[in-house]
């Protein structure tokens, strides 16, 4: 096991989930929610505005145009092996996505949590790319 995970783990216990990782998509599994490796909190809104554009799949990446909060879902996680799932579905090693601390607050309430989150790696230039942009519903991103 790294210790960047563990690492990573002790510095926050939540990941925010916007795209095939969220509940009722192919890829929620990854999340290790079957074997109890982490759990669901809330539905949630980043507190800071992203770009989302979809190929099949979203790309969260920081843009000063188009941005809006995005809208998806907190787990806390349990167990490094279920953040080593999530990264290895994202492709950081392979500077696909890159993890992020971010702010994300509860739907309809105050609570706010510290998350990572994936965001599209620099290198994919996702503010450059012709992709479209993930619909918009209330001022917010939603990608499904």
């Amino acid at each position: 096991m790294s210790a960047n995970l563990i690492e990573s783990l002790n510095i926050c216990r939540y990941v925010f989930v916007y795209g095939t990782l969220q509940k009722g998509y192919g890829n929620h599994c990854w999340l290790r929610t079957h074997d109890g490796k982490s759990t669901f909190v809330c539905e949630a809104i980043t507190d800071y505005t992203f770009g989302l554009k979809d190929c099949g799949f979203p790309y969260m990446y920081k843009s000063k145009d188009n941005a809006k909060p995005v809208r998806g879902e907190v787990y806390e996680i349990h167990c490094p092996d279920a953040l080593a799932s999530t990264d290895t579905l994202e492709g950081v090693e392979n500077n696909h996505y890159k993890r992020i601390l971010t702010n994300v607050t509860q739907v309809g309430e105050k609570v706010s949590y510290e998350v990572w989150a994936y965001i599209a790696h620099e290198s994919l230039e996702m503010s450059e790319s012709n992709l479209p942009f993930c619909k918009v519903i209330c001022g917010e991103y939603k990608w499904g």
